[in-house]
This record gives C-alpha cells, structure tokens and sequence, in this order.
C-alpha cells in the first residue's frame, strides 16, 4: 500500500516534467541529520514529549536563513518498510527573507517510526539509499548507495528518558565547584550517572563553553521527577552559598524535556 503526502509546499503530478528534472540540490549535495525536539501542547496538564526528526539541509548556502525544501514523502513496503523522499524544488515559503545565509531546510518526522528501513533520497533520475536502525536509544545510518546525500553521524543517539545533565564552567580557581556541585547531588538524590557511547552524536552538551575553565558534561537518570526538581532546588542553595556574586560562573542542570536551573538565573534572587 503506497501513502504519498507532500511537504512544505503544494503538491504536484506524481510524474510531473519537474520531478523528472530534479530540483537541483544534487548538484551542491545534501546532509542529514537526525534528532529529537520538545514538543509541548498549549495544556499545561499535557506531557511534553519528544519527537524524532530528520533535518535535510542543502550543501548549497543560500542568500536567506529561511529557504526551505519541498518534497514529496512516501511510505511502502513491509520488508524492508521504505521512506521514499523525493526532492521537488527549494526556495522561500513566502515573500519574506530573513537576512542571514544559510542552507534550505527540509524536516522529515520519523517520530512513530521504529525498526529497519530504508530510506531513498531522490532528485530528478537521481537516487540514494539509507539502511536505518531506529530504536529507543539510537539511530543508525548505513549508506548502501550514496552518491549526493551524506549523514553527518554514523549514530545518532537519542535522549534517555527521565534523564538529565549538568553543565559546569568557572574561572581557572574555581573549577573545584563542578565537582563539588557533583557530590552534592550524588549525595542527596536518587540519581544514576551514566556515559554516552563515543562512536555516535550526543544529544546533550559535551561540556561547557564560553568559560576559562569548561568541565566535561555529566549525566544522570532519575526514577523520580521531584528528584530532578529538588536538584534544581540544591542548586539554588549552592549558588547562595559556594557562589555568591562572583562572576564568569555558571553551572545549570537541563532535563530531557528541555526543563532546566541556571545559576546566574539565581543570583539576582
């Protein structure tokens, strides 16, 4: 059973003459990129949950931030299930251009997508095809015939649930704080520490910038949303008491929802 839907922009003739002409992105090269966004209803009652996307952006920079790609999407097949992508063309969806270079961009959801597929990118008489391995913790890229289309990662690894990261920068004297603040929260809370493998993208910070001295980032789980709350709560009393009104410090903790403390949010209080 073929289910066909267009994106972005209208929808033409399956066999149209400029689907058979391609849309040209093949010419520069497209990159793809996986990872997963917070999407929150306007009900404050209603979970915010996570959804998985697939960012196709053009090699090509274009004179506005705000190109975007059309294409066509079809879902077929059982063994192996397809996701066919087909480029139709790139430009403003509107009249407005934001000015700032940047590629076109085109999102594909793979939010409710789990198991083997594989994926093809085609442009014009042009194709290229993709084995992917979606699960809960990871998603892999396997090239069988790419000719235009190149995946940043190999692996892409996806947010654990309930889990969260600390995130630590200070000046060169005060980078005992990053370890301090660590303990605390290990001595106080129900959490877990845990590591990312190294051979895929991480989709938390590594460490921290922008500081003299940037720690490598740390991440936890917890079984218990108020654990991640009463950690933000000893950040508080940690900043008041280790930190102070001393400046170019800055720790935060973030959740795998996109909730989060800052410490220098703190300081002014």
């Amino acid at each position: 059973m073929l289910i066909t839907t267009a994106l972005i922009f209208s929808a033409c003739n399956p066999f149209s003459a400029s689907e058979k002409s391609g849309s040209g992105i093949a010419e520069d090269g497209l990159e793809i990129f996986f990872s997963e966004h917070v999407e929150r209803e306007r009900s404050e009652t209603t979970p915010a949950e996570l959804k998985l996307l697939m960012r196709m952006s053009t090699k090509k920079i274009m004179p506005c931030m705000n190109y975007q790609i059309s294409f066509r999407l079809s879902d077929y097949g059982r063994k192996p299930r397809v996701r066919d992508i087909r480029l139709l063309s790139y430009g403003l969806p509107g009249q407005m251009c934001l000015t700032a270079l940047g590629p076109a961009i085109g999102k594909v959801d793979f939010d409710r997508h789990k198991g083997s597929y594989r994926l093809l990118i085609r442009d014009g008489d042009l194709k290229d095809s993709f084995d992917l391995e979606i699960t809960d913790e990871y998603v892999r890229v396997v090239p069988d015939a790419a000719t235009f289309t190149r995946a940043t990662h190999d692996v892409y690894y996806r947010r654990p649930e309930n889990s969260f990261y600390f995130v630590c920068g200070t000046t060169n004297d005060m980078g005992h704080l990053c370890d301090d603040f660590h303990h605390k929260m290990k001595g106080e809370l129900t959490v877990s520490e845990f590591t990312f493998p190294d051979d895929g993208w991480i989709p938390y910070p590594e460490k921290s910038s922008g500081n003299h001295y940037n720690h490598p980032t740390r991440y936890y789980t917890y079984d218990n949303v108020e654990q991640f709350h009463r950690a933000g709560e000893l950040l508080e009393q940690f900043t008041h008491d280790e930190i102070g009104d001393k400046q170019g410090i800055s720790l935060s903790i973030m959740n795998w929802i996109d909730e989060g403390y800052r410490s220098w949010q703190m300081q002014s209080r």
